[in-house]
């Protein structure tokens, strides 16, 4: 099957070659990342534009003849949209992109634990989120501990005391004593958690790609568990991932971080079981 997977030009690389890997998409799949349109009204503006005024002008061609188009991440659905439909193929999602209704989609593959309690038809469940890595085998990673923090889902209020109590584990415990530490912290850490790293000087790693230098090179990941996508990444990276329970997530959330658990593919500290 020839995909042509679509994804932002900031995010998602990932998850646009992951879900090549998942569904076999043969050597002539290729992966097109496009600038973001972040605005929602905006996207539903030009999508408007395009089907009342240029859906009967062919201005998209590609030599390749796709079996579909599989869009990840929202910012770029209105784009992918009009791509699918200049090339006459159907387009699908990897997870529901926040803000257009399932039936633009001929199938959406959203992780078990962001399923609706009455999913749509069209609405595939897979235990993780489909990502996937340059698999490979390090025989010689870093005596280094990465911890891997996620932060407020929906906005919520993000407690971090668990957080807290799982780095400072690491820091006090003899076992680990000449282990690199390093907290990788995202765009939803807050800021009184980023501001007690630094206060404790900590090594904080904000950088792009450091939580792919640490699923490769690292002996010890640690992810907090509102993470679902970078344990997603690390176990697909080959490495079997420590979660925090923070406390801070719920209902299919905890349903599904459980399930990754029975079937051993994440672990947590003894110590604090």
């Amino acid at each position: 099957m020839k995909i042509l997977s679509i994804c932002s030009d900031e995010y998602n690389y990932e998850q646009a070659k992951g879900i090549i890997y998942w569904l076999e998409g043969n050597k002539e799949s290729h992966v097109l990342r496009l600038p973001n349109i972040h605005n929602l009204f905006v996207n539903y503006f030009i999508l408007f534009i395009y089907f009342i005024f240029l859906r009967w002008f062919r201005f998209v061609k590609i030599e390749k003849k796709y079996n579909c188009v599989i869009v990840t991440g929202r910012s770029v659905v209105a784009q992918a949209l009009i791509i699918a439909d200049q090339l006459s193929v159907p387009l699908r999602s990897v997870q529901k992109p926040f803000g257009y209704p399932w039936f633009l989609f001929e199938y959406q593959y959203i992780p078990y634990h962001d399923m609706g309690k009455y999913p749509a038809q069209n609405q595939i469940p897979t235990l993780i989120a489909p990502n996937t890595m340059e698999y490979r085998v390090n025989n010689n990673r870093k005596k280094r501990i990465s911890i891997l923090i996620g932060g407020s889902i929906h906005n919520q209020k993000y407690e971090i005391d668990e957080v807290i109590k799982h780095i400072n584990y690491y820091r006090t415990n003899k076992k680990y004593e000449d282990y690199e530490i390093e907290v990788i912290v995202s765009r939803r850490t807050p800021d009184h958690l980023k501001k007690y790293i630094q206060d404790e000087e900590i090594y904080m790693n904000d950088k792009y790609g450091a939580t792919k230098e640490a699923y490769y090179n690292s002996e010890v990941v640690v992810i907090t568990d509102d993470s679902y996508c970078m344990i997603s990444e690390a176990i697909q990276s080959g490495i079997q991932p420590i979660v925090i329970k923070t406390g801070n997530i719920k209902g299919r959330l905890i349903k599904g971080i459980k399930l990754l658990f029975e079937k051993k593919l994440i672990s947590y500290i003894n110590e604090f079981e």
